[in-house]
């Protein structure tokens, strides 16, 4: 499971919301009003953020900021695109801007999602715990203190953040999914599963936010590997394969079974695919 690319995913989350804030769409319209110029760049970079043009978008950001340069809402989109480029202390700057002229909940969480990036875990967990006390209803601060735990291996808080965002949102895949894989590695591979399940009823894909289509089949795979249940083990790397021709690592695990069954001709095949498609 690649947390990282799930917690790309989930980052996108505020900064939408954030156009359907009254009070911060009122205060970026009244910015916006000042000059016709501006409201047209604007305009421009809400396209371009949405079809993740982002050096188009970085580009729009400066020109609005050369104009009006204390402009929250640019200051977040400029921050967020930084960003999602790699450019962390670039973001972190830009944002620690925006927090002097208004410490909003938007801020502390996209901040904290860059110091997650950056490993600095205590520095992403302030973050996330300060935007959970500005907005305690909001799902995804809570699912992504949730990951921060995870690298922690302190599953436990990890398991409670999930719960929460679960509360919150029942329909968040991804903190099912999330969640089952904290019960995988605490060796509860029966909740586990049962997550997992609600995970792809969520989302039959089974990407659930990893970026990777298979993945909730993969990983439920593995929970019915070490309960020996091998035909469900297989059944879900098949699935997973199926979903995802490329996924090496369904193919050595289901390898693994095959040659654990003693099914060696299957078990070769699946270890030729896995050297193929890694390398190794």
């Amino acid at each position: 499971m690649d947390k990282d690319k799930q917690i790309k995913k989930i980052s996108k989350f505020p900064l939408e919301k954030l156009s359907q804030d009254s009070n911060l769409l009122k205060r970026g319209l009244r910015d916006l009003s000042i000059l016709p110029r501006i409201e047209e760049l604007f305009k421009k970079l809400e396209e371009k953020y949405e079809t993740d043009e982002i050096d188009e978008c970085i580009k729009l950001c400066l020109k609005i900021l050369e104009i009006s340069p204390n402009h929250f809402i640019i200051l977040l989109y400029y921050g967020c695109c930084l960003k999602r480029k790699g450019e962390y202390d670039k973001a972190i700057s830009v944002f620690n801007r925006a927090l002097e002229i208004n410490p909003n909940y938007y801020v502390y969480y996209n901040r904290g999602t860059v110091y997650y990036y950056l490993k600095q875990y205590d520095k992403a967990i302030s973050d996330y715990t300060k935007a959970i006390e500005l907005d305690p209803n909001d799902a995804a601060a809570y699912n992504n203190r949730g990951f921060v735990y995870y690298y922690l291996k302190q599953y436990d808080k990890a398991i409670s953040d999930y719960n929460k965002a679960i509360e919150l949102n029942p329909i968040l895949a991804e903190s099912y999914f999330a969640r089952g894989l904290e019960y995988y590695n605490l060796k509860k591979y029966d909740k586990a599963i049962n997550d997992y399940d609600k995970a792809i009823e969520l989302d039959p894909t089974g990407d659930c936010g990893t970026g990777e289509k298979g993945a909730a089949y993969y990983s439920r795979g593995n929970a019915y590997y070490y309960l020996k249940e091998y035909d469900k083990a297989i059944s879900d790397y098949n699935k997973a394969i199926e979903l995802n021709p490329d996924y090496a690592y369904a193919y050595l695990t289901r390898g693994l079974v095959y040659k654990g069954l003693g099914l060696e001709d299957k078990a070769q095949k699946d270890f030729e695919m896995y050297k193929k498609l890694t390398g190794e």
